[in-house]
């Protein structure tokens, strides 16, 4: 048997693509300008759409000052104060908040998010509930409540063990939550 008996590969087979010709360069010329233009619509769409960076998103997100973790404004437990020089410090947490006030004596504004609301209020003139069932972000928090007889009822329903008003609650009680 020679050469010539062996059945003869036919055109298709001859001509078979190497890898790259096959899989990396497009097989028509007016298709790669078409995938071209599609990619290139879809990335400037994709651009297009996400736009400025919402400055209002800017002003609502931060980190804790405390802890450093994310915190947005109008989330449970989510709370600040300003500073002396009128620059705004966000906290994740009520007792991340107390921790720093008092290491910052001149801030002034403290504010938390209202447990049952979710408003953003005066810490002074908010009730906290201590002990209770309800863990904020990082664990055990006191939970801040707009009147006396709300914190009350959440003290009776969520366990709590102790109301406090703002100036009731001093750096012994916010260390003892750092180590519930």
């Amino acid at each position: 048997m020679g050469r010539d008996d062996l059945p003869q590969p036919t055109h298709h087979a001859m001509h078979r693509p190497k890898f790259a010709e096959r899989y990396l360069l497009p097989m028509h010329k007016h298709s790669s300008r078409r995938t071209f233009m599609a990619v290139s619509c879809a990335a400037l769409a994709w651009v297009g759409c996400r736009g400025a960076p919402d400055e209002a998103a800017a002003q609502t997100s931060a980190r804790c000052a405390g802890c450093g973790m994310r915190v947005t404004r109008g989330e449970a437990f989510s709370s600040g104060a300003t500073e002396a020089n009128g620059h705004e410090v966000m906290f994740d947490a009520p007792k991340c908040m107390f921790r720093w006030l008092s290491q910052h004596t001149d801030a002034r504004d403290a504010w938390c998010t209202e447990h049952l609301t979710r408003t953003q209020r005066l810490a002074a003139e908010l009730t906290f509930v201590m002990g209770s069932d309800i863990d904020g972000p990082m664990g055990h928090d006191l939970v801040p409540v707009d009147t006396r007889a709300h914190a009350e009822a959440l003290m009776r329903s969520h366990h709590g063990t102790q109301l406090l008003t703002f100036a009731e609650v001093t750096t012994p009680i916010v260390d003892q939550l750092f180590r519930m």
